[in-house]
């Protein structure tokens, strides 16, 4: 769920840097409309033979001139760092935290496993040939747990 929204954020922004001209027009006309209101010039930086700190653009006119020295490099940079903080690695080791047994215990659902078996499934089924016996003794313990789980549950008259 977290991947596929992350990986939509992504997409969308992907979306805004293929169509910059077009996105970033909308982002200026709000910001020029809010200049005119309080009576001040949208200017272009200067630019300097010698400039150290930033890169001199040639550029007219502001548009332009914020669209390639603030917009652009601005949307390369969350694009990356969004790529970089949500890798799929990341995903990956989350979905492995929910197997640690305190994970397990701690679930509102505590009586249904499917979830967690499916999970153990999906990640057995990855080293098939190493685990085909681990696998089993681990449904033996999950179907042993749930039993159990579901005794206290009915002792204690939740069902």
């Amino acid at each position: 769920m977290a991947q596929s929204l992350i990986n939509d954020i992504i997409a969308i922004l992907l979306k805004k840097r293929n169509n910059v001209k077009s996105s970033f027009k909308l982002i200026f006309e709000e910001a020029e409309e809010m200049h005119k209101k309080i009576n001040i010039p949208i200017l272009v930086d200067r630019t300097n033979a010698r400039q150290r700190h930033r890169p001199n653009y040639n550029t007219n006119n502001p548009v332009d001139n914020f669209r390639i020295s603030n917009y652009i490099p601005l949307l390369d940079d969350v694009i990356e760092d969004l790529k970089f903080r949500f890798s799929s690695d990341l995903f990956t080791i989350l979905e492995i935290t929910e197997l640690i047994p305190s994970n397990i215990l701690k679930k509102a659902d505590i009586i249904d496993y499917t979830a967690t078996k499916n999970t153990i499934a999906k990640y057995l089924s990855q080293f098939t040939n190493e685990c085909a016996s681990k696998f089993g003794n681990i449904r033996k313990k999950l179907f042993l747990l749930e039993t159990a789980k579901n005794l206290v549950a009915f002792n204690h008259g939740q069902r």
